[in-house]
């Protein structure tokens, strides 16, 4: 059931891209399909803009599964209000999926790999962690 809680709120993500600042939809754009490496060199260039980066940084670490630094990172930039007007809305959306996924996953098993990331509930599902890293 949780599993299915966060991939349903991740398919609702897939649409606020259009709204955001072209660099900024193109690195979400990105980080939504798993490219992150082909991300990260974008993100980086971003850096320079505190208008936009705020939100990038929120959003890199969602997709790299550290939904607590993720809503932590995008709080603070809506709060600091220099955020760009656009991604206001995003922002807020993103945060309480961060917020709602830390809490989902809190006291999971986590382990992983050069591509995969694997949190399951302690117990017998943990056995299925080893084949889920391998693939």
């Amino acid at each position: 059931m949780r599993a299915l809680f966060i991939l349903l709120a991740l398919g609702s993500l897939g649409s606020v891209a259009h709204a955001m600042p072209d660099d900024v939809a193109r690195v979400y754009g990105m980080l939504e399909s798993s490219r992150l490496d082909e991300a990260a060199p974008l993100v980086d260039r971003l850096r320079k803009d505190p208008s936009v980066y705020p939100f990038v940084a929120g959003a890199w670490a969602y997709y790299h599964g550290d939904y607590t630094a993720a809503a932590d990172t995008l709080d603070s930039a809506l709060s600091s209000q220099v955020l760009d007007p656009e991604l206001v809305a995003e922002a807020k959306q993103l945060r309480d999926l961060a917020r709602n996924d830390a809490t989902v996953i809190k006291g999971f098993v986590h382990r992983r790999s050069a591509h995969f990331d694997v949190a399951v509930a302690p117990g017998g599902d943990e056995v299925l962690i080893g084949p889920a890293l391998d693939t």
